[in-house]
């Protein structure tokens, strides 16, 4: 899929970390992008707008990153939608815990902006394009 193709999701509490996570996907070339302060806000906006890709932190309040995605994958929602889950802990059983809620890669915090795009562009490369051109 096309940068400009991709409809993403940045969750974070930190205010700075979202518009930090923005700068890098527009410089990705991706332009939709939606921001939520937690994963409750998340939940309202994915319940209304297909997102490809949605980047999440996992400490929040009110609904955790992980808890996030336990609701995506298993509430009925989109389950081809690609999450990468940002965590200061990426110890064994965090990362098991992930992947078994159905997270797509995980990103330790701090993290360095080349290891975050990169990720973002092998998720896109496997992800259909929108408007595939017949031959």
């Amino acid at each position: 899929m096309r940068p400009d193709e991709v409809k993403l999701l940045v969750v974070d509490d930190s205010a700075m970390m979202r518009r930090l996570l923005r700068r890098l996907m527009h410089g990705l070339g991706i332009r939709f992008i939606d921001e939520a302060p937690d994963g409750a806000a998340a939940l309202e906006l994915f319940l209304k707008t297909p997102y490809d890709v949605v980047l999440t932190d996992w400490n929040m309040p009110v609904l955790t990153g992980l808890e996030l995605v336990q609701k995506i994958r298993h509430g009925g929602l989109r389950s081809d939608t690609a999450v990468i889950l940002f965590t200061g802990d990426v110890s064994a059983r965090n990362m098991l815990d992930a992947l078994e809620a159905g997270a797509t890669d995980f990103v330790n915090k701090p993290f360095v902006a080349g290891i975050v795009c990169e990720k973002v562009l092998r998720i896109l490369a496997l992800l259909p394009r929108e408007n595939p051109t017949s031959v």
